[in-house]
């Protein structure tokens, strides 16, 4: 498929079609130029409904039996322990905060993380235009964009910001920014 098209589709047909290389990389399947040959093979891609449980105490037995029963497989298992003593002063736990948000200076709600949207934005853009992870990870980092550690991005950190990119697919193609990006893309290839 012609990068020109896929950069020019709507921004549905952009967002579905990251959402689907995505679940194909997870999935383990080999694709060389993911755009190209999802939109051939959309037959054999599955639909998933994920559910997370937060559970308090131990594990059961009957939880994972009830679960099983009812066609559910185990993806993960997140461990997590306290640590003796107190969180050093002023440590927020950002581990559930996602990417490109950050908690507000009164602590009471999440607000657009100005540095990481950039990150967002652009990885969203050079993986519409098909590039390969490998390019994407040079391009932010000649650039300048960390991950939130502050390292500089690989191929995986790229790849494990997949979902992220699907939820926030929507809310960046809605932005002017999207369409002046657009339009200046459609002007150098047109």
């Amino acid at each position: 498929m012609d990068t020109r098209q896929i950069f020019a589709d709507s921004p549905f047909h952009i967002y579905q079609k990251v959402t689907m290389c995505y679940s194909a990389f997870r999935h383990g399947h080999k694709i060389a130029s993911p755009h190209a040959k999802l939109c051939l093979q959309e037959d054999w891609m599955a639909y998933f409904e994920r559910m997370r449980d937060v559970i308090h105490g131990p594990l059961r037995q009957d939880l994972l039996r009830q679960r099983t029963d009812a066609g559910w497989q185990i993806v993960s298992i997140e461990w997590r322990r306290e640590l003796p003593g107190n969180a050093p002063e002023g440590a927020i736990d950002t581990e559930d905060v996602p990417y490109g948000l950050r908690l507000s200076d009164d602590c009471q709600r999440l607000e657009i993380d100005p540095q990481e949207n950039a990150t967002l934005v652009q990885m969203m853009e050079l993986l519409v235009q098909d590039f390969p992870f490998s390019a994407v990870v040079s391009d932010l980092n000649e650039k300048g964009f960390r991950t939130r550690d502050g390292k500089r991005w690989t191929p995986v950190s790229v790849f494990n910001m997949l979902p992220r990119l699907i939820d926030v697919g929507p809310r960046i193609f809605s932005t002017e920014e999207w369409d002046r990006r657009r339009e200046h893309f459609a002007a150098k290839v047109g």
